[in-house]
């Protein structure tokens, strides 16, 4: 995939902004506050039809004004001309356009586009809690399979109506009303962890080899799909995880009624991230971090390149800062294989070996920019 140029009206800070991409690495840089992110978070948009720095789309509008406009025109993987146009209102809300033509659903422009992020906030995978982990399967499967996204959706709808249930009036049809829900659980809580765990297997394949070619160390990185009450593994077919999911909702029915809520399902899994049989968590430098991130990344282009057949674009948001030149240099020859990539940054002496056209470079100060 190739964003060939942008246009942002009273987005954030911009007025009104145009740029044309180098097909290849854009550096965008600028001092900090100038709008790097800005640009970052428009093509995030084109990608997902959200923002990656704010829930609400009200937050993004410039001052004072009454909507905001993203339109970008991109090559798909057939060399074919096509557009994303994404516009908000505070009075129409939100709608998008897929060559022109308004969508009914946002999820007909999700995977037209696929987009990979990485950003300072992103040191919460590792860290902070499994909600991060759990988006950031989400977010990469929803581009990738388009019943992965119906099923989520689904699957969250089931999960706020059994709650609802749990913390209701005592119900004498209480245990029949909760299969209902349950039943509806396993069927998209099935879906939803195959995918994930098909994710993960990649992932355990590849991630030393990136991991080790970036860190310039020989390391043993490994990622565990970590099931929450209850039981599973890597060679499990969709009928072994219903039939998982099942006797596990049955066994702690009770134990949901008591404590009002669903404490089984895809909702509450998470990720272990080790290196030598150790959490990232407590037993990694910044460095490394950064480092496994930086792999998780790439190994998400991989994936998509893989199941898709498109090369995503690669948003890396002001992450170079704390990574030495060894780290910088290794990651940069693995980005050439990758999409298209930006790269925002304050200091882009830093990738002078890299940048051999001008039009890769892209100066923001203030309202405006310049290539």
């Amino acid at each position: 995939m190739l964003l060939k140029n942008l246009s942002i009206e009273n987005f954030r800070i911009f007025d009104l902004l145009k740029l044309q991409f180098h097909p290849e690495i854009n550096i965008i840089y600028g001092l900090n506050g100038q709008g790097k992110t800005t640009i970052l978070e428009a093509i995030y948009y084109l990608s997902l039809t959200k923002s990656f720095r704010a829930k609400n789309d009200t937050i993004s509008l410039k001052n004072e004004s009454e909507f905001f406009n993203i339109f970008g025109e991109f090559e798909d993987q057939e060399r074919r001309e096509q557009s994303t146009r994404i516009y908000f209102s505070k009075n129409e809300g939100k709608h998008a356009f897929f060559n022109k033509t308004k969508v009914k659903l946002f999820s007909e422009i999700i995977g037209n586009l696929p987009v990979i992020l990485l950003s300072l906030d992103d040191i919460e995978l590792t860290s902070g809690f499994p909600t991060s982990r759990r988006k950031f399967l989400d977010v990469l499967l929803s581009q990738l399979y388009p019943g992965y996204l119906q099923s989520l959706q689904r699957y969250k709808k089931c999960i706020l109506q059994k709650n609802k249930l749990l913390n209701s009036d005592a119900d004498k049809n209480l245990y029949e009303n909760l299969s209902v829900w349950n039943n509806q659980i396993v069927e998209y809580g099935t879906l939803i962890i195959l995918h994930r765990l098909k994710f993960v297997e990649f992932l355990n394949k590849n991630i030393c080899t990136v991991y080790n070619k970036i860190s310039g160390k020989t390391e043993n990185i490994s990622i565990k799909y970590n099931a929450h009450l209850y039981s599973l593994n890597f060679m499990m077919d969709k009928a072994g995880i219903e039939n998982g999911l099942k006797e596990c909702l049955f066994n702690y029915r009770d134990t949901e009624i008591k404590r009002q809520t669903s404490m089984i399902g895809p909702h509450r899994d998470d990720l272990d991230f080790l290196k030598d049989e150790y959490s990232f968590k407590t037993h990694a430098s910044q460095g490394e971090n950064k480092s496994f991130l930086l792999s998780l990344k790439i190994l998400e282009s991989n994936y998509i390149k893989e199941i898709s057949d498109k090369k995503p674009l690669v948003l890396l948001d002001d992450i170079f800062g704390e990574l030495d030149n060894s780290r910088i240099e290794n990651l940069l020859t693995l980005i050439r294989n990758q999409g298209q990539t930006f790269i925002t940054t304050t200091h882009n002496n830093k990738f002078d070996q890299i940048v051999n056209d001008s039009k890769s470079l892209i100066h923001i100060s203030g309202s405006g920019a310049k290539n």
